[in-house]
């Protein structure tokens, strides 16, 4: 009995008994349907969602969600867009943070395009805790809008295959 998995649900595909002649071809279909959403989404990945800025000034803020162990998660894409104001200024960000671990040690590869601070240096930066992608912010003068201000962000995954 093949054993195809969706998501993160297994099933016990029958193709015992009396077969018909096209059950061969069934199964077939019933797998490469199973392919095709697994290559859509893996079990870590991260759906789409948008988290709060509530403060002006956040180190190591952790991202909700993100967290990669490292026994089920070789590396990660992780893809944001950043919204930050003060009501004069506002600061727009989108983003990628290219990940990879070898032995629990993270390698972090961080590539935007949006406002960068008058020396030069990004608002924004992102690095692991343990598993956890945790997120920096360099304050903005003036009146923070906690209400306004957030990350969008979604995550995907490569599974360890060794």
């Amino acid at each position: 009995m093949p054993i195809i998995q969706v998501g993160t649900q297994q099933i016990n595909f029958p193709n015992t008994g009396r077969d018909a002649i096209w059950s061969g071809t069934v199964i077939q279909f019933a797998e490469a349907v199973s392919q095709i959403l697994l290559s859509l989404s893996a079990p870590n990945d991260i759906p789409p969602r948008v988290q709060t800025l509530s403060s002006d000034i956040n180190t190591l803020l952790p991202l909700d969600g993100c967290s990669f162990a490292n026994t089920g998660v070789r590396g990660f894409l992780f893809q944001y867009n950043i919204y930050r104001t003060n009501g004069v200024i506002i600061i727009t960000e989108s983003g990628t943070v290219e990940a990879v671990q070898n032995g629990g040690v993270w390698t972090l590869q961080h590539e935007f395009t949006g406002q960068s601070q008058p020396n030069g240096f990004p608002y924004h930066s992102f690095e692991m805790q343990a598993d956890q992608l945790v997120l920096n912010t360099t304050a903005l003068t003036g009146a923070y809008d906690i209400n306004n201000s957030t990350i969008s962000f979604y995550a995907k995954t490569q599974l360890v295959s060794n």
